[in-house]
């Protein structure tokens, strides 16, 4: 008679699985998605405290941009790195047709008439050079127009040759 279910100690233990069974829920573990709202809440807010402050510098680099002192001070490093390399392009060149690579004024703008090849400076005017010089920051009130034409040449990287 051994084999026979003791139903008294099933009944507690079926009340024993129900009561451990309740007690899930204040598992730290399975209040999971609680704990993954909080942590996108904070990533969310961390997020846009860096937008903040990404705007809050864009703001002022356009500030500075537009600040006459520093603006151009900024205008004439950049023009600056990109006249360098026009240079260095231009020292490379040896016939009157081939391509100048153009330098910036000092604003860091396109400088308009910029003569595409050597040849266009031989048939640049007074006052071409003129407009030249002045965009490139450099003087042209003295000198004839051969020796504009040459400070020009000089200042764009030109040899000689060209």
């Amino acid at each position: 008679m051994n084999n026979q279910p003791d139903f008294q100690r099933l009944e507690q233990g079926v009340n024993t699985v129900v009561a451990e069974l309740g007690k899930i829920p204040n598992m730290p573990v399975l209040d999971l998605a609680a704990q993954l709202r909080t942590m996108q809440e904070n990533m969310a807010a961390q997020f846009r405290t860096i937008q903040d402050q990404f705007t809050a510098m864009q703001a002022t680099m356009n500030q500075t941009m537009k600040s006459p002192a520093t603006g151009r001070d900024f205008y004439k490093v950049v023009s600056s790195e990109f006249n360098n390399f026009a240079r260095t392009y231009n020292a490379r060149i040896y016939e009157a047709s081939a391509r100048l690579e153009p330098l910036r004024g000092i604003h860091n703008k396109p400088i308009p008439g910029f003569p595409r090849t050597p040849r266009e400076i031989t048939e640049l005017g007074d006052g071409d050079i003129n407009r030249l010089l002045s965009a490139l920051g450099l003087p042209w009130e003295e000198g004839t127009l051969v020796e504009k034409k040459d400070r020009f040449n000089i200042y764009i990287g030109l040899s000689a040759l060209a």
